[in-house]
């Protein structure tokens, strides 16, 4: 169905994502057009387009209604995704509580579907890139939360293998990474693992500035001796030298490997100590986001410069 220019597709977005309550002309052009407003007619003139073209069923009335104080969506007219989402999300909880973590994966699941390609792709306004951000952020707080589930399931395949691809939309998403990490380290994958604990450090060094820690965990000397067949704790070529000066082999090549920092505390060596490991990156990856100022800058721009148009035109 055609419902016009962008600019009206936004001003019915804005609609479908307040329901139950009236949208007031100000509240649409500040979110539609921000500081860019033409005037308070345009809004009259795109809700009558709108009232026009979307009619409930075979009648005469419009889905959108008009009161004191401003226009809304009729209650039960529309089926909004996002309100879907969130009533599924509310019953993935509810049936967690009840000690059901499968069918809390399944509606997890289900409410993720809903999200096709990119929230309000091409729409223009503050509200909308609002909204695009805040849906990215919920889709990937929900894709973290049924990983969970998925691994306290035993179900350790699946959730790698969603975790895989949200990482790849996510690069730079140090609590995917550590999930991810996790999950590959329970599937006996821990040669991924390093290499996704390899990468992330690599971009956030490169596209953010974040400095990563000199010493490499001490899993990554575990997993190549164990790799080559060879001793550890010094009994070999793949084995450690010591806390001052640790030693690795990995593809041929030897790494001299500085001692325990406090960003990278020295790390037990072996197989045996993987779990303890992957909980110590974990850490290290939640403090990666404390320490993201750049990232947050970049983000938080346009939702600043927003927020003061928005109170420059209310003034």
């Amino acid at each position: 169905m055609d419902v016009g220019p962008v600019r009206q597709q936004a001003v019915l977005a804005a609609l479908a994502l307040s329901p139950g309550r009236s949208v007031s002309r100000q509240e649409l052009l500040d979110g539609v057009w921000g500081m860019e407003s033409p005037g308070g007619n345009v809004v009259p003139v795109y809700v009558y387009r709108l009232r026009k073209g979307l009619r409930l069923g075979e009648c005469q009335d419009s889905v959108i209604r008009t009161d004191r104080y401003g226009y809304r969506l009729a209650p039960g007219a529309v089926d909004v995704d996002v309100t879907c989402m969130e009533e599924l999300v509310t019953a993935a909880g509810a049936a967690e509580r009840a000690g059901d973590p499968a069918e809390a994966v399944r509606l997890c699941g289900r409410a993720l579907d809903l999200f096709r390609g990119e929230p309000l792709a091409g729409l223009p306004g503050p509200l909308a890139e609002l909204e695009r951000l805040r849906l990215v952020e919920r889709r990937v707080a929900l894709a973290q939360r049924k990983a969970q589930w998925q691994l306290r399931l035993g179900r350790v395949a699946e959730a790698a293998a969603d975790l895989s691809e949200l990482a790849l939309q996510q690069p730079l998403n140090e609590p995917v990474a550590a999930l991810l990490m996790h999950a590959l380290n329970r599937d006996g994958r821990r040669a991924e693992a390093l290499s996704v604990f390899n990468r992330t450090g690599r971009r956030l060094a490169d596209e953010l500035g974040v400095p990563r820690g000199t010493a490499v965990p001490g899993a990554v000397v575990g997993a190549a001796g164990e790799g080559g067949g060879r001793g550890r704790d010094g009994g070999g070529p793949g084995g450690t030298a010591g806390a001052g000066g640790r030693t690795a082999q990995a593809g041929g090549r030897t790494a001299e490997l500085p001692g325990g920092t406090a960003e990278f505390p020295a790390p037990v060596t072996g197989v045996e100590a993987w779990p303890t490991q992957v909980a110590a990156w974990t850490t290290q990856v939640a403090a990666w986001t404390v320490r993201l100022p750049a990232r947050a800058a970049r983000a938080g721009a346009s939702t600043a410069r927003i927020i003061a148009g928005m109170a420059q035109l209310r003034a």
